[in-house]
């Protein structure tokens, strides 16, 4: 799978964080645009995940390894396919080695 150039993570901070974290995107609600966090203890794969209130995932916006350290990941509300997706409630799914967290994030438009 190709990840549009678009969604790559850029490092926030150089120090190594002790946890795996994903805190919540900001803005949220958000349009058009907003921001992913997480912190790596360790270098890792990370799967960053976006899907509407049926289940149905409409954006991959990481799938790849990371050096140990805290990144921010810029989306641009478009799904995997290239189309803006419409206001309403989704949820963002962060996995990485053990850890798994969900957030939900609103598109307002």
């Amino acid at each position: 799978m190709t990840i549009p150039t678009r969604w790559v993570g850029y490092r926030v901070e150089t120090a190594i964080p002790d946890e795996f974290a994903f805190d919540q995107n900001f803005p949220n609600p958000f349009n058009p645009t907003t921001t992913f966090r997480f912190s790596l203890p360790v270098r890792a794969s990370v799967k960053l995940e976006v899907f509407n209130i049926l289940g149905q995932k409409v954006a991959t916006i990481a799938d790849q390894t990371y050096e140990a350290g805290t990144y921010d990941i810029n989306w641009d509300g478009v799904s995997s396919e290239g189309f803006p997706i419409t206001s309403g409630v989704y949820f963002a799914k962060f996995t990485s080695k053990d850890f798994s967290s969900t957030r939900k994030v609103v598109v307002v438009k």
